[in-house]
């Protein structure tokens, strides 16, 4: 079945927030609307919904270890640094990672849950990796060789961690923790990839490659471990059951009909959106929001035929899903655009309004969801565009007269009220699918 079979005319890290950032036609627009930009920044003014997009937890043992990690590590880095180091330059770094990962840790202390502390710790732990590291190479205890040797170390327990099945008490619940370590060993991949670029250098002093080297094997590492450990809390829940093959056969299903409607859309761009709306977009929310979410499935789309190729199924099915959630999304703010919803604003009431839809719809979709931990991760997205339009009217100069910001607010906002709403049906759609 085709979507978006009412408009006959329709041919064809993640966010367009470039496009909010100012790449946008309407940055040539030398006409301007009289608006009333003193309050622009005020409509900010309630706080997100929460979201809790894992079904286990993270436990005391693991955050405690790399705070072990982090403080043995620092116990090596000297107060007084002034004869080991005598390069100013390089011992106020070692100071400053030091320094850095101290107030990391109080953060840490300070979070309110395990899974917020994983973040800061894990920044800890890379700036005291590095300062130790100078450290040692200066007391000539480690040389560069010993460095690179961790990062074969790294390779291969990333090797052996990647292998794992997927597993769990419900076919949800293994998706969600399976593809937050697929993302974690992602990550540690990535670095290990930025290794191999950096040690290519013949330029960089010993201090230079040791301090970099250190820093993403350290930074590697830790997601690792934060992988690891979510998938041993997802062994410890009750009831297990196998789901090796059933996440890529979904994902595969998925993507196809994906596939099947991305082939019937416009192109990402002003004369795209021109063709979704069946209207002139310019100047308007219209302008951003078409080719931004247009872009954004068929990005998820192309990482998710990756995912598959490397065997992270688990993404590639979570990612088949948020294209599901885009393609109804695009539905929707069709709708807006029909209801002169998605007009060039004139003052601040409809970006105020936008963000209060927006915020209703995600927590109406939460108060309705079955399967809870999947609607919040499907609700990130929508969350992050809410963020990002609310950064940038924070932000806004008061010289700005905030017209274009606010288009783009609305634009932000709309998009994010789009995909609440479509992700109950996106929702079903993967459910069903998972249980044939």
């Amino acid at each position: 079945m085709t979507r978006l079979t009412r408009r006959n005319a329709i041919a064809s890290t993640v966010l367009g927030v470039a496009a909010l950032a100012g790449c946008s036609a309407l940055e040539d627009d030398d006409e301007t609307v009289e608006f009333d930009a003193d309050n622009l920044s005020e409509v900010v003014d309630d706080e997100l919904p929460t979201l809790d997009p894992l079904p286990v937890t993270v436990s005391d043992e693991h955050v405690r270890a790399g705070i072990d990690r982090t403080e043995s590590l620092l116990e090596t880095v000297p107060d007084d640094l002034t004869a080991l180091v005598p390069n100013e330059s390089v011992r106020r770094d070692v100071e400053r990672d030091r320094d850095d990962a101290r107030e990391h840790l109080v953060v840490v202390d300070e979070a309110e849950t395990n899974r917020e502390r994983l973040s800061p710790l894990r920044r800890a732990r890379r700036r005291a990796a590095t300062a130790a590291a100078v450290v040692a190479l200066a007391r000539e205890e480690r040389t560069r060789a010993d460095v690179f040797a961790d990062v074969d170390a790294l390779e291969t327990q990333l090797q052996q961690e990647t292998a794992f099945e997927y597993t769990g008490p419900d076919a949800v619940t293994a998706l969600l923790v399976a593809e937050r370590a697929e993302r974690h060993f992602d990550t540690t991949a990535r670095m290990l990839e930025e290794i191999d670029q950096r040690s290519a250098s013949t330029a960089a002093s010993d201090v230079e490659i040791v301090t970099e080297v250190v820093d993403r094997t350290e930074w590697g590492r830790s997601v690792l471990e934060d992988g690891v450990a979510l998938l041993d809390e997802l062994e410890e829940l009750d009831g297990s059951s196998s789901f090796d093959d059933v996440f890529g056969q979904t994902a595969t299903t998925l993507l196809e009909s994906a596939n099947e409607q991305l082939d019937t859309l416009p192109e990402a761009s002003v004369d795209g959106a021109e063709t979704l709306f069946e209207t002139s977009v310019a100047d308007t929310p219209k302008e951003i929001v078409g080719p931004d979410h247009l872009s954004f499935a068929r990005g998820q789309y192309d990482n998710a035929h990756a995912d598959l190729e490397r065997g992270h199924d688990a993404r590639a099915l979570v990612r088949a899903y948020r294209i599901e959630n885009e393609l109804l999304a695009l539905e929707s703010l069709q709708s807006f655009a029909d209801e002169g919803d998605l007009e060039r604003p004139t003052d601040t009431t409809p970006v105020r309004s936008w963000r209060e839809r927006a915020i209703d719809a995600i927590e109406t979709t939460q108060a309705a969801a079955t399967h809870p931990s999947l609607v919040d991760r499907g609700l990130d997205s929508a969350r992050a565009r809410i963020d990002n339009a609310d950064h940038s009217l924070e932000q806004l100069p008061s010289s700005d007269p905030g017209d274009r910001m606010a288009v783009r607010a609305i634009a932000r906002y709309a998009g994010a009220t789009a995909q609440a709403k479509a992700l109950p049906a996106a929702t079903e759609r993967l459910t069903e699918t998972l249980s044939q």
